[in-house]
C-alpha cells in the first residue's frame, strides 16, 4: 500500500513540473517569445531551490492529531486545488502574468509537499526496497509531468489553459483523498517535536561529515547539468522550426515521457542488480549517447519518425540515470530528518540542472542551439568521465555507511 501511496503524491508533483518545464516552454514559442525569454522561465521553479530552507520546518513542525507527515501532504492537496481553480478561472487572459503566476504557486505548493512526501519515503522504504522504490518515484513523478507536459499539451487547441488547470485541480483532489486515508505516524511525530532546530542542524552537520553524503551531493549537483542545457531549448527549437504543438505534445511529450517512465523501471532494476558504481556508470554511458543523438538531430533536421526515436531514447536514457542517482540520495539521507536531508541533496540537483538550463538560452541567442547543445553533450561526457574515475571508491563508501 505504501507503495501506491507513495506513487501518487510523486504523480501529482509532477504535474506542475511538466506544465512548466514540457508545456510552458511551448506555449511560450507560440506567442513569439525568444530563447532567453523562455529560458527564463526557469526562474519559476525557484521555491524547488528554496526548499532547504523551509524542510526543518516540515520535520520539526506537526499535529499531533494529524500525524507528521499527514499534517503536510493533506492540506498541500487541498491548497494545489485552489491554485489550480484560480488559474482556470484566469485562463485566456491575453498577458502571460496570469498564467506563469499561477505555475510559481503551484511550484511553492509541490515544493512544500515535496519535502514532506521525500521524508515519508526515506522512512517508509526499506534498503532492499530502494531501488524499486525510488523507480516508483521517479516515475511516478514522470506520468504527472506526462499528463500536463505530454497529453494535456496535446489537447491545448481544444481545451486551453483552463482545463488544463481543471485537471491539475481533480488530480489533486484523489491525492487529498489518499491523504485522508494514510494512517497517522503519531510515535514519529512526537519524536520530532522533541527536537530543537539546533539539533536539525547538528543532524544535517553529521550528514556532510560523511564522505558518501559528499559524493552524493556532488553527484546530484553535476549529473544534469548538460542535459538540462538541451532539455530547455529542444522543444522551443521544434516549435521554431514549424513542428506544431500538437506534435511536439504527441512524439515528445508523450512518447518521451512514456519511455522515461520504462527508463525508471529500468533504472531501478539496474540499480538493485549491479549495485550504485556499476548501475551509475552503465546510465552515464547511455545518457551521454542518446544527447548525442539529440544533438545530431537538431543539427542534420530528421524527420518525425526519427524525432519520435530520438525522444525515446532520450527520455529513457534520463529515467534510468534519474532513478539510480535518486536512490544514492534517499540512501545517504538520515531518516531521522529525512525531508532536511534528502532535501539538502535535491536542492544541488535542482540547482545544478537550473543554473545550465538558464543559461542556456542566452548562450542560444548568441552562438545558436546546435552549439550550445554541443556544450551540453561535452557536459554529459565530463560526467561520465568523472563517475567512471570514482565508481569503485562510491561503493566503498556506501559500503561503509551501511555498516
Amino acid at each position: 500500500m505504501h507503495f501506491l501511496r507513495l506513487g501518487i503524491f510523486y504523480f501529482t508533483q509532477g504535474l506542475p513540473f511538466g506544465l512548466q518545464v514540457m508545456a510552458l516552454p511551448v506555449i511560450l514559442a507560440d506567442r513569439g517569445v525568444s530563447y532567453s525569454g523562455i529560458s527564463l522561465s526557469l526562474l519559476l521553479a525557484l521555491p524547488f531551490s528554496l526548499k532547504l530552507f523551509v524542510a526543518p520546518l516540515v520535520d520539526r513542525y506537526s499535529s499531533a492529531r494529524l500525524g507528521r507527515r499527514r499534517s503536510w501532504i493533506l492540506p498541500l492537496s487541498a491548497f494545489t486545488s485552489f491554485i489550480a481553480l484560480m488559474g482556470a478561472a484566469t485562463a485566456g487572459s491575453p498577458s502571460l502574468l496570469p498564467l506563469v503566476g499561477t505555475i510559481f504557486f503551484l511550484n511553492v505548493s509541490a515544493a512544500l509537499s515535496d519535502i514532506a512526501v521525500d521524508a515519508l519515503a526515506v522512512s517508509t522504504l526499506r534498503s532492499e526496497e530502494l531501488g524499486y522504490g525510488n523507480a516508483i518515484q521517479v516515475g511516478a513523478y514522470k506520468v504527472g509531468m506526462l499528463t500536463t507536459g505530454g497529453l494535456l499539451l496535446m489537447l491545448h487547441s481544444h481545451i486551453g489553459e483552463f482545463g488544463i488547470f481543471i485537471a491539475i485541480a481533480a488530480m489533486n483532489l484523489i491525492a487529498l483523498g489518499f491523504a485522508w486515508l494514510m494512517p497517522p505516524d503519531h510515535a514519529e511525530g512526537e519524536a520530532a517535536r522533541s527536537l530543537r532546530i539546533g539539533d536539525l542542524g547538528k543532524l544535517l552537520l553529521e550528514l556532510l561529515r560523511s564522505p558518501f553524503a559528499r559524493a552524493v551531493l556532488v553527484v546530484a549537483l553535476t549529473y544534469k547539468l548538460g542535459e538540462s542545457m538541451m532539455d530547455t531549448l529542444f522543444r522551443p527549437f521544434l516549435r521554431n522550426a514549424g513542428y506544431s504543438i500538437e506534435t511536439i505534445g504527441q512524439l515528445v511529450g508523450v512518447y518521451g515521457s512514456l519511455a522515461g517512465i520504462a527508463g525508471t523501471l529500468v533504472g531501478g532494476f539496474l540499480y538493485s542488480r549491479m549495485g550504485m558504481g556499476r548501475a551509475l556508470v552503465f546510465v552515464a554511458v547511455f545518457r551521454a549517447l542518446a544527447l548525442v543523438s539529440e544533438l545530431l538531430f537538431v543539427v542534420f533536421d530528421g524527420s518525425h519518425e526519427l524525432l519520435a526515436a530520438v525522444s525515446i531514447v532520450e527520455h529513457w536514457a534520463s529515467g534510468m540515470i534519474t532513478t539510480v542517482v535518486f536512490a544514492m540520495m534517499m540512501r545517504a539521507s538520515l531518516a531521522v530528518i529525512g525531508g532536511t536531508s534528502f532535501t539538502l541533496l535535491a536542492t544541488a540537483e535542482v540547482m545544478g540542472k537550473g543554473t545550465t538550463g538558464l543559461l542556456s538560452g542566452w548562450i542560444a541567442d548568441s552562438i545558436g542551439v546546435p552549439a550550445t547543445m554541443a556544450i551540453g553533450v561535452a557536459l554529459s561526457f565530463f560526467f561520465l568521465l568523472g563517475v567512471w574515475s570514482t565508481r569503485a571508491s562510491i561503493e566503498r563508501m556506501a559500503a561503509s555507511k551501511t555498516a
